[in-house]
């Protein structure tokens, strides 16, 4: 009986240190607090987010790498958009040009700095051995009339890892994402 127990002890801590480990990460670092409330502004303005020089000469190799980092690219700014708009935070919030009229605009800058792909099929294939997906980036909050940095971070999100459902790529930026939204709803 006492085996029994015990085996099942180990069993349940074994299978609580496996969950923990294959949980997503999300990181938010603050490299300059803000030096204004966001609550100041009627607009957000996202600027096209754009891929760090040395991440382009490493990770794309010829024109579908380029063709994918892009279309990455572009749905991240999507979701980090869409991630803004719904905490309902500003008059405006747009990829484009803020509204003619509107004067206290802030604009979004982010930089995607480091990505690591885990496509579907390498983790179907692989199961944990595929790792995990990654994608960091820095943002700039910037005040768009003194062109000032009002705050700035740097943002790691992770998909989970550890099993054949395990999240890919998408994973990792809808949580980059979702940090990003926070880091804005904390500083509003």
């Amino acid at each position: 009986m006492q085996r029994l127990t015990r085996l099942c002890f180990i069993v349940l801590v074994v299978a609580v240190l496996f969950t923990f480990g294959c949980a997503a990460k999300r990181i938010t670092t603050v490299t300059k607090p803000l030096t204004t409330k966001l609550s100041n502004y009627d607009c957000l303005q996202i600027e096209q987010f754009t891929n760090e020089q040395s991440f382009r000469e490493k990770k794309i190799q010829d024109a579908d790498d380029e063709m994918k980092a892009n279309k990455l690219r572009e749905m991240f700014q999507k979701r980090v958009r869409d991630h803004i708009f719904l905490l309902d935070l500003f008059e405006e919030v747009v990829e484009t040009e803020c509204p003619y009229g509107v004067d206290n605009i802030v604009l979004l800058k982010g930089e995607i700095t480091y990505m690591k792909r885990v496509t579907k099929a390498a983790r179907i294939l692989a199961g944990a051995m595929a790792g995990r997906s990654r994608v960091d980036v820095d943002i700039h909050l910037l005040d768009h009339q003194t062109d000032d940095v009002v705050g700035a971070a740097s943002i790691k999100g992770t998909s989970t890892g550890g099993w054949v459902g395990a999240g890919g790529t998408e994973e990792a930026f809808e949580n980059a994402a979702q940090l990003i939204a926070d880091f804005i709803k904390n500083n509003y």
